[in-house]
C-alpha cells in the first residue's frame, strides 16, 4: 500500500497580505506614529486606538449588514455628516447634551419628544431655540427629500 505525502499548503506573499493585510496596516500606523513623534507613549497608542475603535465599530455593523444580504453604502458619509453637525452644535452651544440630542435626531435616532425634556435645564436663549431647531428636523428632512431641496437642511 502506497502512502501519500500530506505536504502543508504553501503560503505565498499575496495569501499571507490578503488574509492579514489589516494587520500589517494597523502596524504601519504605529510606525509612522513613532517615526513623526520620534516615542511611542501609552497615550499616543491609546489615541490610536481609540480612533480605530470607530473605523472598527462602522466595519463590524457593516459585515453583519452585508452577511444579511442587505447592502448599505451611506454609513461612511453619515458618520462624516452627523460628525461635522454634532461640531457645529457643540461649538454654538458648548453644551454635551444638547450635542447628543443632535446627533441622535440627525442620525434618525429615537430622540426624547418636546414634551419631556426639562428645560430648567437649557440656561440661554440659544439652547432652548436649538432644541426647536432640533424637534423640527425630522420634518425638515422630509420635506427636502420631498422637494429634492437640500439647501433647507443648511439654512
Amino acid at each position: 500500500m502506497s502512502e501519500k505525502k500530506r505536504t502543508a499548503p504553501r503560503l505565498t506573499a499575496s495569501k499571507i497580505w490578503s488574509g492579514y493585510s489589516f494587520i500589517f496596516i494597523f502596524a504601519a500606523i504605529f510606525i509612522a506614529y513613532y517615526l513623526v513623534n520620534a516615542s511611542l507613549t501609552w497615550v499616543g497608542v491609546m489615541n490610536i486606538l481609540r480612533h480605530s475603535a470607530v473605523v472598527g465599530i462602522i466595519a463590524l455593523g457593516m459585515g453583519l449588514v452585508v452577511i444579511t444580504g442587505q447592502i448599505d453604502l451611506s454609513v461612511g458619509s453619515m458618520l462624516a455628516f452627523v460628525g461635522g453637525f454634532a461640531v457645529i452644535v457643540f461649538n454654538t452651544t458648548n453644551s454635551i447634551v444638547l450635542t447628543l440630542l443632535a446627533a441622535m435626531a440627525e442620525a434618525g435616532c429615537a430622540v426624547p419628544a418636546a414634551a419631556d425634556v426639562d428645560a430648567a435645564l437649557l440656561s440661554t436663549p440659544q439652547e432652548r431655540e436649538l432644541i426647536k431647531q432640533i424637534a423640527m428636523l425630522p420634518e425638515e428632512i422630509h420635506l427636502a427629500a420631498r422637494d429634492y431641496d437640500p439647501s433647507r437642511i443648511n439654512s
